[in-house]
């Protein structure tokens, strides 16, 4: 008989007083999904310029290769919705169409096989015993057993899911781009804890469309539930 306790590799950690506060609600000590996110940034000059620009459109688009177009193109528009909170010109755009100036979010993302390394716990067959009671004048006895017994853990490979996502800001001058932000993340998981992994991406997506203006560079592993992300989520 066994039980698998933890999914290991990515271990669940205390979120830093300076990582994403947006991400901070999806952060579980158990739940079975792993999350890591970092965000790269091209400093506080090109994120005045990215904040003075008002209205400026800010095209979001897809640039997942198939079969992904569709979750890509999903993904995008969640994120483009979210978006507008803090700049106000997004919109979702083509990558065949954009123009010479202004801005762009280019959303790559992708549903993968995985191998999660897991650790279970080992029970025994608990051995017999013989209780006995006293009743009147008699003494019965009879044999009870003792269940299962832990004996420790091992580790083993059980089958699952990641979702690599990525959402790259960029300034567009005269056809050329100049890299704003650019946020990564991948989610781990087993069907058991999380049945739909894309949708977990784009509601994390959506979380970070509101951090989009911090400068600040992050780098966290944290573990999270399946509720918070909405896993079931159509």
């Amino acid at each position: 008989m066994k039980q698998i306790m933890i999914i290991a590799g990515l271990l669940a950690i205390a979120l830093p007083a300076s990582a994403s506060e947006a991400l901070r609600a999806f952060q579980s000590t158990q739940g079975g999904v792993y999350v890591h996110y970092e965000r790269a940034t091209a400093g506080e000059d090109a994120f005045a310029r990215l904040t003075a620009a008002g209205n400026t459109p800010v095209y979001v688009v897809p640039v997942a290769p198939a079969p992904n177009d569709a979750a890509g193109r999903q993904l995008a528009q969640s994120y483009a919705d979210a978006l507008r909170a803090v700049l106000p010109g997004a919109v979702l755009g083509d990558a065949a169409a954009l123009p010479a100036e202004g801005y762009v979010v280019e959303v790559d993302v992708a549903q993968l096989e995985d191998r999660l390394e897991v650790s279970e716990q080992v029970f025994a067959t608990g051995g017999a015993a013989t209780v006995c009671s006293s009743v009147g004048n008699t003494v019965e006895c009879k044999v009870a057993g003792t269940g299962p017994v832990p004996m420790g853990t091992r580790t083993a490979e059980q089958a699952g899911q990641r979702v690599e996502a990525r959402l790259r800001l960029s300034r567009l001058e005269n056809g050329a781009l100049s890299p704003v932000y650019d946020d990564t993340y991948v989610i781990r998981y087993t069907e058991a804890n999380c049945r739909n992994g894309m949708a977990a991406a784009i509601t994390l997506a959506e979380a970070l469309a509101v951090d989009a203006l911090s400068v600040e560079p992050v780098n966290i592993r944290f573990q999270s539930r399946g509720g918070p992300l909405r896993c079931d989520r159509r």
